[in-house]
């Protein structure tokens, strides 16, 4: 069985339906999900800011903090809070047992830049993603 595949737009902050042959691009849905788990904006518990609509009708949230941390200058601690925020959007994998382990790994790649990589263990196979996040252009600058 498979989902609609939600795909990154070549430009831009949002991802998108994408078509071959007039038909659209499908995944077994972990291509979506993780990263819907990553770029969605989930509420900040703290503020009551931010949030995916979709939460209302929901109990489990959906989305990650990355956007709170948009506009934080790159420093030492920013890739770690990074990978907790990523490692924490993606935990409901562990939850739900469709992931036996998550692996997040964030590196500093540019001035302005991270590198989020992410494996995703099942049942001894692995699934690896890459995503170049930029702080300041995703905040708008």
């Amino acid at each position: 069985m498979s989902d609609i595949a939600l795909l990154p737009a070549p430009i831009g902050a949002y991802a998108d339906v994408t078509y071959m042959e007039r038909d659209a691009i499908r995944d077994d849905g972990l291509d979506t999900a993780v990263y819907l788990s990553l770029f969605t904006d989930a509420r900040n518990a703290e503020s009551g800011e931010g949030g995916y609509w979709g939460d209302a009708v929901d109990d489990q949230p959906s989305g990650s903090l990355l956007w709170t941390v948009a506009r934080t200058v790159m420093a030492d601690a920013l890739p770690l809070r990074v990978k907790e925020i990523c490692a924490d959007a993606l935990q409901w994998l562990l939850d739900y047992g469709i992931a036996d382990a998550v692996t997040v790994d964030v590196a500093v790649t540019g001035r302005f830049s991270l590198s989020i990589a992410v494996e995703i263990a099942q049942s001894g196979d692995a699934r690896q993603y890459s995503y170049n996040w930029q702080a300041q252009a995703a905040a708008g600058f």
